[in-house]
């Protein structure tokens, strides 16, 4: 079936709406956003969608700039087995990118030995790391069970310490500064606001995937005939029990119901002003919630590869804390973009200041600098470059949400619930437990499709013929 003949309609070929549904204003082009718009729209509801952007996607960012296609944003399928975007790409036709794979690799110079020697020459030092963490894991467990607080303390409370021993050697701190600075690349967060009730371990050894061409051949099928306003900044959203309307740098829009797909450090940042304004559980929640983070990418595109073919994870230990999350993980992209290709990436609290206060040519020298010690001197130097500023973006102020200490599941639930039945919320940070992925904003998306459909048309739902439910899938 060609992406054209896709219908997301929640009538199935045989069933109709009858009697006037109301018109949806969909506040912002990204996943979740797209996903609820589509639903709706073919389903039989007038719908358009604004978004700041002159671009679609959101937080994905699909950049085909240096020769190839890159993900500047959302980069991964998580987790491939039962993952609702995994079965959407096959029912697309398009091609699952098993990147990357292998074994991570440490390189100092050249020279080059795989992670799992790193970890047996710092066992000693590990040990205390994984006896720290096991032991605050259950502690902050227990308390909340009791109901105490503080329930949840932080990843950097819990592992700082173990660094800081004057004892451990430099082989041990090392290789603790890097698994930090991992959980903080993972999480693009700081490890100072990681929780740590609220790690996803198995994240670490999961098969994660990319999809062939990357994640814009998924925004522009749900995009597919949208009524959609592209550099059109919402000032505000007035609501109440007559409809909703938006003020834009456009111009106004008018519509019965809303939905706000808006990134957690835009509500937050007041940019956007709710009249009447979000009631004090949903701010509330939102101050709690995990976001202001950062995931930064540095993208070079060399004229020929100068690392070894089949080396996909690649990764230099820390010389201190500082640096730790700082361009010490590169994935080579080379067989998905068709170029000789690397991506590194930048987070904790230097990313952000590096965001905020650094000018491209300084972070692609400290960037190309880590290249350097890890390849030696000899390295070619890069044709072209694209960098990302999600701390800056205005339209995103981070990069997506993540489990913060105090936060609960119980904060995104509450930011995912309507208003009024007048303004409905999606987007990653609305989901309890998908929260800061691809497919937790799917999801979010298809529930407040779906929540709309039902309150204001019928009860009834053909949405196993959704392109990521088709077949009968088995989803989160």
């Amino acid at each position: 079936m060609s992406m054209a003949e896709h219908r997301w309609s929640l009538h199935g070929p045989d069933h109709h709406a009858t009697g006037l549904l109301p018109r949806v204003l969909v506040i912002g082009a990204g996943m979740s956003g797209l996903i609820a718009a589509r639903i709706l729209k073919d389903t039989g509801f007038p719908v358009t969608v604004v978004d700041a952007r002159s671009r679609l996607g959101g937080r994905i960012w699909t950049d085909s700039t240096l020769g190839g296609p890159c993900d500047l944003g959302a980069s991964w399928i998580h987790g491939v087995n039962k993952n609702p975007l995994t079965r959407w790409c096959r029912n697309l036709g398009i091609g699952i990118c098993h990147i990357p794979h292998g074994k991570t690799r440490l390189y100092k110079a050249g020279d080059s030995y795989r992670l799992s020697l790193g970890l047996w020459r710092a066992k000693r030092g590990l040990s205390r790391a994984v006896l720290a963490y096991v032991r605050a894991f259950l502690a902050s467990r227990s308390r909340m069970g009791r109901g105490q607080n503080p329930a949840d303390t932080s990843l950097a409370n819990v592992l700082y310490p173990v660094c800081r021993n004057p004892r451990l050697r430099k082989i041990d701190r090392q290789m603790i500064w890097w698994f930090i600075g991992l959980v903080e690349t993972i999480n693009g967060a700081p490890a100072e606001e990681l929780g740590i009730l609220e790690q996803d371990a198995p994240e670490y050894w999961r098969s994660n995937a990319a999809p062939q061409g990357g994640f814009g051949n998924l925004i522009d099928n749900a995009a597919e005939g949208l009524d959609i306003h592209l550099d059109t900044i919402v000032e505000r959203v007035a609501h109440g029990p007559h409809g909703v309307e938006l003020l834009t740098s456009r111009g106004s829009f008018w519509g019965d119901v809303a939905v706000v797909t808006l990134p957690v450090g835009v509500l937050r940042s007041g940019d956007v002003e709710f009249d009447p304004p979000l009631d004090h559980l949903k701010q509330d929640a939102l101050s709690r919630i995990g976001y202001g983070g950062v995931l930064n990418k540095a993208a070079f595109r060399f004229s020929k590869r100068f690392w070894p073919p089949g080396h996909q994870k690649m990764a230099s230990l820390p010389t201190d804390g500082r640096d730790r999350a700082t361009y010490h993980v590169w994935t080579d992209f080379s067989d998905m973009a068709g170029c000789p290709l690397l991506v590194g990436y930048a987070s904790g609290e230097r990313a952000v200041s590096m965001d905020q206060a650094s000018s491209d040519k300084d972070i692609c020298k400290v960037a190309l600098s880590r290249l350097k010690q890890m390849f030696s001197a000899q390295h070619a130097l890069p044709e072209r470059h694209v960098l990302t500023r999600w701390f800056s973006d205005p339209w995103s102020r981070g990069s997506y949400s993540y489990g913060a200490v105090e936060s609960h599941v119980w904060d995104r639930q509450k930011l995912g619930e309507p208003l009024g039945n007048r303004l409905f919320f999606a987007g990653e940070a609305t989901h309890a437990v998908h929260y800061g992925t691809v497919h937790g904003a799917l999801l979010a998306g298809e529930r407040e499709g779906r929540r709309i459909h039902r309150l204001f048309c019928c009860d009834h739902e053909a949405w196993g013929e959704l392109p990521w439910r088709k077949k009968g899938v088995s989803t989160p």
